[in-house]
């Protein structure tokens, strides 16, 4: 059982009804193969967000924070988030019997808004960029103070709520510590969780490496490490739309500085992804979108990035991603693969 703490109230997982799934641990039978060819056998771990309810690890830190709020008497929950984020958030709402309204930039996804709708929720297509998506539905909670705004990373609880992920991990792992856990960083809703369960469960004391994995052009917590503070990108260049957070959570860069050597940031290319992309599909019949992408370029190039016989066990997050078709990834391919 897993004790969360937040200011003047707590709350135990199981005393909530969760709205996440306990998803598989999996040993890659290819992605072991191939990383144990220069002799120094490894096991990597695929933990699959991508067979949440909602298509991605967002339903873990956003079902929670909505489920702690039924008490208040909400009435509306709203997301400005066009992506997994607002898929989340119109799950969780459609399961606890609240409505949503999910605010979107213009660029998102038709096949993203059919599915927002499918969940019960009303759809808002307002801004061009999500800053300004993202105003608005601020000024929709301010005017309506039984409305609960739901930030795509940004809040103490989404973090606890992604934490149950390590739990399991730690449970599926029984005996076995991992030497490392690679995972894509956005915002840094995913590894603030991750790091909150390695804290839950006493492994931040081990020793375990976090690989937080962005793309060119995406990039706002490498950005923030090399600066030495948070850095706020122009814009957002990478085809890993779901990565695009301008600048990253700030107690991300907190949680650097305080667990020194414990984070290593790498940056990979859109082009690196999309031929990882069409890899892991071959290889696990899975396709997942290029945020997901890019935690699996490292998966596939352990000695490349983190260099030759070291972390013999590494776990990888599949957060998964609804922002993706084959015709997306067709498109993707054609354009970035000479």
């Amino acid at each position: 059982m897993c004790l969360f703490e937040q200011k003047n109230y707590s709350f135990k997982m199981s005393e909530l009804q969760k709205l996440h799934i306990k998803t598989p641990l999996l040993r890659s039978h290819e992605l072991s193969l191939i990383n144990s060819l220069n002799g120094f056998e490894r096991n990597i771990f695929l933990k699959l967000d991508n067979c949440q309810p909602s298509g991605s690890f967002k339903i873990r830190g956003i079902g929670y924070l909505i489920q702690t709020h039924l008490e208040k008497n909400i009435n509306l929950v709203v997301s400005s988030s066009g992506g997994n984020a607002g898929l989340a958030a119109a799950y969780a709402s459609q399961q606890s019997n609240l409505k949503s309204l999910v605010l979107t930039p213009t660029t998102v996804l038709p096949s993203v808004v059919q599915k927002l709708k499918s969940y019960n929720a009303d759809v808002m297509i307002y801004g061009d960029v999500w800053d300004e998506t993202d105003r608005k539905a601020r000024e929709i909670c301010n005017e309506n103070p039984l409305a609960l705004y739901v930030p795509p990373f940004d809040h103490e609880l989404i973090w606890k709520g992604n934490a149950s992920l390590i739990e399991e991990i730690f449970h599926q792992l029984e005996n076995l510590i991992p030497d490392c856990i690679v995972c894509s960083v956005g915002g840094g809703g995913l590894i603030l969780g991750i790091i909150e369960g390695l804290i839950q469960t006493g492994w931040i004391n081990k020793d375990i490496k976090i690989i937080a994995v962005e793309t060119e052009g995406a990039d706002c917590f490498n950005a923030s490490i090399k600066a030495g503070l948070l850095v706020s990108l122009n814009e957002i260049t990478s085809i890993a739309k779901s990565l695009g957070a301008k600048k990253c959570a700030s107690k991300l860069l907190e949680y650097y500085d305080q667990f020194k050597g414990k984070i290593e940031s790498i940056v990979v290319s859109d082009t690196e992804v999309v031929l990882t992309m069409e890899k892991f599909l071959d290889d696990h019949r899975y396709l997942v979108e290029p945020s997901c992408g890019a935690s699996l370029v490292v998966a596939y190039n352990i000695d490349k990035y983190l260099g030759k016989n070291k972390f013999k066990n590494v776990v990888v997050e599949v957060c998964g991603g609804s922002s993706i078709a084959l015709e997306n990834f067709l498109d993707y391919k054609k354009r970035l693969i000479k």
